[in-house]
């Protein structure tokens, strides 16, 4: 009896806990973070919640200066009504991103002091390119925790025949060196980290050591 009493004061007591604590809300860090992984949290959020001028690395071509201006509905890290320009080309049987040419991404604003230099507002879209297209972002919630999935269950939904009959079908995109994909467009960026590189120069023209604008 006094097991049963003991073990319903157990239960009683989980449940008061987990009444007590708050709920999570998109944007907040998830439950059970280690000291380090908050404090690396919280150090994304305050560059995140940056703005950048030319002063501290903006341009001179960008589309948006700090990641809450294009990632913001209904809190930070939502969606954006911010549109973007894509373009390619499409040289049969590929598409060519005309990344020697300033793409895919092209830049719809300039700084300042590129306007007075050149006399351009934007990234002029090379001739050659067949394909124009118009993209709002997307929203970031748990982009984190898809970073952490192994390659390997990635690559375990592999189905491009649709054997198992459930009428989809795919396969895992690949970055360059062959590793798989899972960030960006058509999933082609395979880190996290990487893919945050790539946007700080592609939307904000903001060098990184690990990409050279």
């Amino acid at each position: 009896m006094i097991r049963g009493r003991g073990l319903v004061g157990a239960v009683l007591l989980c449940v008061a806990f987990a009444a007590c604590q708050k709920p999570v809300k998109p944007g907040d860090p998830v439950p059970g973070l280690t000291k380090d992984q908050r404090a690396s949290f919280d150090r994304g959020q305050v560059v995140f919640d940056s703005t950048f001028t030319p002063a501290t690395g903006l341009g001179p071509l960008f589309n948006a200066d700090g990641c809450g201006e294009c990632h913001e509905d209904p809190v930070k890290g939502g969606v954006g009504d911010e549109v973007e320009l894509h373009a390619a080309a499409f040289h049969s049987p590929v598409c060519d991103p005309l990344a020697g040419q300033g793409g895919f991404v092209f830049q719809l604003k300039s700084t300042p002091a590129l306007k007075a230099a050149v006399g351009i507002d934007s990234e002029p879209v090379p001739p050659n390119a067949t394909a124009r297209a118009l993209r709002t972002t997307p929203v970031l919630f748990g982009r984190g925790l898809l970073d952490l999935v192994p390659d390997s269950l990635i690559l375990s939904y592999a189905d491009p025949d649709d054997r198992n009959g459930d009428g989809i079908s795919g396969r895992p995109n690949h970055f360059v060196d062959g590793r798989p994909g899972r960030f960006g467009r058509k999933a082609f960026v395979p880190r996290l980290d990487e893919f945050n590189d790539g946007a700080f120069s592609a939307e904000q023209g903001i060098s990184s050591p690990a990409v050279l604008t």
